[in-house]
Parts: C-alpha cells; sequence; structure tokens
C-alpha cells in the first residue's frame, strides 16, 4: 500500500521586483499545485477590494498553512530589512512565528539573487539559516525536487531507526594480556631478524597453549552450559587474533620459522582431546578449544593467502598433524587439516535450546568475531573456501580431506569470486597456486571437481545452493594466457 502523504499548503511570500520574477513565482506555484501541493498565492487569492495586510497575516499564522515559502531577492531583502511596503509587514509577521513556537520547518528561504561577491540576498531576519539556492538555472531541477521533498515532509535522505549498540562494545573487554610480552618480545625479534626468534616462537607457543588450558568453561556463573561455553570461546578470542599477527610476521619477516608454525597449531589441535590423567570431565569443556583451533587454523590460511604465500598453504595443508587424539581405534596416529574443521557441538545444542532458525551458529561466531579483524572477514571466507575446493580434489584422487566451508552462508552478501579465483583467469596464476595447493591438478578436472561440489553442498544444511562456480570463478579460469 503507498503511503500518500496529506496534501500540504503553502504560502509563498515575494516581492514583486519585476514581472519576470512574478513570472518566475508564478510559474513555481503552478509546477508545485501540479505535484501535490495546494498553494495560496496572492495573485489567485487576494482579491480586487481585499485587505492585504490581513490576507498576509492570516497566510502566515494560519494553522492549515504548513509550509511558508520566502523566495528572496534584492529587493525582496532591502523591504524586509527597512520594513518596506507589503514585504514589510509580512517581515514583521514572520519574524515572531519564525523564531516562537512554530517549527522551523515551516519555513523555508528560495534564494533567486546574489550580490557580486556570491552572497545570498537574504533578509536579516534569515540570517545563519539553511537555504535552497535557485540562483542556477542549470541546477533548477534539482533544486525543485529538494523543495517538493521539503513540501511533502519526504526527504530524500532519512535519518536511520536507533539500534541496539552491538555486544562487543558493551562487553567488558578483553586483551591476550598472559602472553602479551612474550608476543611483544617475539615479534621485535622476527621484525628485527635476530637468530633467537625461532626459539622465542616456541616460547610464545608454550605460553599461549598453557594459558589456553587455563580457561575452561565456567558452569556455575551462567545458567546454561552452552553460555558458559560461548562465554570461554570469548574470553580466549584475543589470543587468536594475537597469533594471527604472530604469523603475519613470521610469513612477512621470517618465513624459515614456518615450521614452528605448523607445530604450534598441532599444540592447539591436541587441546582439543582429554588428557588421559583427567578423571572428571564434561565433553563441553572441549569445546572452546575445538572452536579456537578452527578459526586459528582459518585465519592462518587466510593470512598466508593474504601475502600470496601459495607454496607455505600448500605445506600447512600437505603436513601430516600429530594431533595425538586418543581411542583413534587402530587408525594413523596423524590427521590432515581437516582435523581443524570439525562441527563444535555446544552450537547444535545452542540451536536447540533457544530454538533458533539460524542455520550455522557456528558460523554466525566466526562472522560476529571477525567484522574489525585482520585477517577480514572476507578474507576468512575466502580461505574457507579454498579448504572445501581442496578437499574435493582430494576425494577425487582418493584422499579423504573433509571440510565444510560453513562461513560461506555469508557469501551471498557479496556475491563474486574470490580474488584468489578471479585473478586465476590467467592460466599461468591458476598454474602458480594451484601446483602448491591442489597438486597440480589441470583446470578440467578442476572444473569438474566444482561442479560435484555444487551438487553435494546445495542441498546441505538448508544453504539453498553454495554457489560454487561463481565463487570459483570456473566460467573464466584460464582464459588468459
Amino acid at each position: 500500500m503507498t503511503d500518500t502523504p496529506a496534501t500540504p499548503k503553502a504560502f509563498i511570500s515575494y516581492s514583486w521586483s519585476t514581472l519576470d520574477h512574478q513570472q518566475w513565482v508564478i510559474d513555481l506555484a503552478s509546477r508545485l499545485i501540479e505535484d501535490g501541493v495546494e498553494v495560496e498565492l496572492d495573485k489567485w487569492d487576494l482579491k480586487e477590494g481585499g485587505d492585504k495586510f490581513a490576507f498576509m497575516e492570516r497566510m502566515v499564522t494560519d494553522p492549515t498553512v504548513t509550509k511558508v515559502l520566502i523566495v528572496c531577492d534584492r529587493i525582496y531583502k532591502e523591504k524586509a530589512d527597512g520594513r518596506e511596503g507589503g514585504v514589510g509587514t509580512e517581515s514583521t509577521i514572520l519574524t515572531p512565528e519564525l523564531y516562537g513556537k512554530k517549527s522551523p520547518n515551516k519555513f523555508a528561504a528560495l534564494v533567486v539573487e546574489k550580490d557580486e561577491d556570491g552572497e545570498a540576498f537574504t533578509p536579516a531576519f534569515w540570517a545563519g539559516r539553511i537555504y535552497i539556492d535557485f540562483t542556477d538555472p542549470s541546477h533548477f531541477e534539482d533544486r525543485y525536487e529538494q523543495l517538493l521533498r521539503w513540501s511533502l515532509d519526504k526527504p530524500l535522505h532519512v535519518k536511520p531507526r536507533l539500534g541496539k549498540v552491538p555486544d562487543f562494545i558493551t562487553a567488558p573487554a578483553l586483551h591476550a594480556s598472559a602472553t602479551l610480552s612474550r608476543f611483544k618480545r617475539t615479534d621485535a625479534a622476527l621484525r628485527e631478524g635476530k637468530p633467537n626468534a625461532p626459539g622465542l616462537i616456541i616460547e610464545y607457543g608454550e605460553s599461549l597453549v598453557a594459558e589456553l588450558r587455563r580457561h575452561t568453561p565456567k558452569y556455575d556463573e551462567h545458567p546454561f552450559a552452552d553460555e558458559a561455553v560461548i562465554a570461554c570461546i570469548e574470553a580466549v578470542r584475543p589470543y587468536g587474533r594475537q597469533l594471527a599477527e604472530l604469523e603475519a610476521s613470521v610469513i612477512r619477516y621470517a618465513d624459515g620459522s614456518f615450521d614452528r608454525l605448523i607445530a604450534l597449531h598441532e599444540q592447539l589441535g591436541r587441546l582439543m582431546y582429554r588428557d588421559d590423567s583427567l578423571t572428571q570431565w564434561r565433553e563441553s569443556d572441549y569445546d572452546p578449544f575445538e572452536f579456537f583451533a578452527y578459526e586459528a587454523f582459518l585465519r592462518f590460511v587466510a593470512t598466508l593467502l593474504d601475502a600470496g604465500r601459495y607454496d607455505l598453504v600448500g605445506r600447512a595443508l600437505d603436513h601430516a598433524y600429530f594431533i595425538d587424539e586418543p581411542n583413534r581405534g587402530g587408525r594413523p596416529s596423524t590427521a590432515s587439516y581437516a582435523i581443524f574443521g570439525r562441527y563444535v557441538k555446544v552450537f547444535e545444542a545452542r540451536k536447540n535450546r533457544l530454538r533458533s532458525d539460524r542455520i550455522d551458529p557456528m558460523a554466525d561466531m566466526v562472522f560476529e568475531g571477525n567484522q574489525m579483524a585482520v585477517p577480514s572477514f572476507e578474507q576468512i571466507m575466502e580461505a574457507d573456501f579454498l579448504l572445501a575446493v581442496r578437499s574435493q580434489m582430494a576425494g577425487q584422487a582418493g584422499r579423504f580431506e573433509r571440510w565444510y566451508p560453513r562461513t560461506l552462508i555469508y557469501a551471498s552478501r557479496s556475491w563474486k569470486a574470490f580474488p584468489l579465483f578471479a585473478r586465476s583467469e590467467s592460466a599461468a596464476f591458476f598454474a602458480r597456486w594451484s601446483t602448491d595447493i591442489l597438486q597440480g591438478v589441470s583446470i578440467e578436472a578442476f572444473k569438474q571437481g566444482i561442479a560435484t561440489m555444487e551438487q553435494g553442498m546445495g542441498a546441505f544444511a538448508n544453504y539453498n545452493g553454495l554457489g560454487a562456480p561463481l565463487l570459483a570463478n570456473v566460467e573464466f579460469i584460464g582464459t588468459k594466457p
């Protein structure tokens, strides 16, 4: 249903400066009437024998007159300031109305003439107020729309409704304080190329893991177990951002220490499993560590991609991670990178308790926690998608590396190819990174894999289609040298 405003009534105050000026006012009034604004004008509404002063006072003070348009030229200013003639009378009436209890939105000045210095001819009672500038005929239509919108109380720009302050603003500030000193010392050594940097990375990793172990869900402080786990995840998140900063320094200044980062992620992976020495525990005790390891690995890959280190991405994905998972039942002791991509159970429990219709609360958690972080959430989505592509290509080659790209529920916001794949219109560029990351898969095999990926992912978790061919830029892959 169309929102039709009540018909406004406008009175035009102007000076009979010249015949051309009078005709300009009449033409303006006529057009306003055509566009739904009732206009009171002396040329039409003040008949012979009528009291012009009473007419003027009634037009300004009449409550049915919702808008007063003051057409300002040199003659109008002189008469208004000198209180001469009809304009002077109107000015006497207008001034207390303008500065009194009436809404200032009732009055508008329309400037049609300026002096040699470019100053508008506006009367003294309008000093300092905004006006609508009609002095340039080439901008008439824009100014007329501005006037019409003001007359109808339908502005082009509307102030948004006040929303809720984001939780991350009101929540207590969290800092990775326990490892801050080691982080700064290690980061400085990396930037300065000091020979003790590799050892400092190890020490930092040990202090990080030790600090994470001290964070467990505080069930007695929350009415529901899932809230305790989520609070714990938020509490350790600053350590993940700190780790991403350190990884960026290693990649930029000391890539010879890259294996130290691989070892650190192995340590994070081991936190996901119960220590055999414990006799009392809850399964949810390890959910914060699972999420930390998952988000940290996404950031790790995203940081490598941002640096263009596809060789190091390949090393990270080819590595056999010794996680030391208990009760492996005869399976190998090492696992692929996919060990970091498991779904954390607390999110399903929370979704069921809240009866939420959110598609993937775990993806929501990543989104909410990476709006002001480096790497950006868009880069994290790209990393997530690349890991899924890698797992698809590995499956075609007979290797099991299952990675599900949860964050792509947000990809529809931009719905375009990720940068890595957009640049892969160059066959040489595609060959460069795919050799390292996809183990040299051909363009044709890549396209087939993406098509299979789309079919398999489309109906999963109500995604209504992953859009993998678009995100992977399949149509244009390798179309340029």
